[in-house]
């Protein structure tokens, strides 16, 4: 199942930047730093810092995009989620304390807006 509320916890400080990022790319996002699920090709090559293989198979909504999803990875993500790809394996495998720790921080925050009766918006 999908964290569909994770959005605004994922997007604050950044005011509107998560909103340029295409939706596809969002989804990806989310699915690996909630769930572990391994990224596709160009969020792999974005995590592991491997601008070449980023720009050769990048669609085009990606390639506009690309300096606001490295900026959002550098802010928001996990410094034990991206850099090399024994990292992302890490950060796949079910049994990543690092990956439960964010997972609980993000699904606390969302449930005190929940409790707060704040809206949260969903992908």
């Amino acid at each position: 199942m999908l964290h569909e509320n994770i959005e605004p916890t994922f997007r604050e400080g950044l005011t509107d930047n998560w909103y340029y990022i295409p939706p596809h790319t969002r989804l990806s996002l989310v699915n690996y730093f909630m769930h572990g699920l391994h990224p596709g090709g160009f969020i792999e090559a974005v995590l592991t810092n491997d601008l070449h293989r980023c720009v050769a198979i990048a669609d085009h909504a990606n390639i506009e995009a690309l300096q606001i999803i490295v900026q959002w990875i550098q802010s928001h993500a996990p410094l034990d989620s991206w850099g090399t790809k024994e990292k992302i394996e890490a950060w796949c495998d079910e049994l990543s304390e690092d990956r439960k720790e964010f997972v609980r921080r993000v699904e606390e925050k969302e449930i005190w807006k929940a409790l707060k009766n704040e809206n949260t918006s969903t992908i």
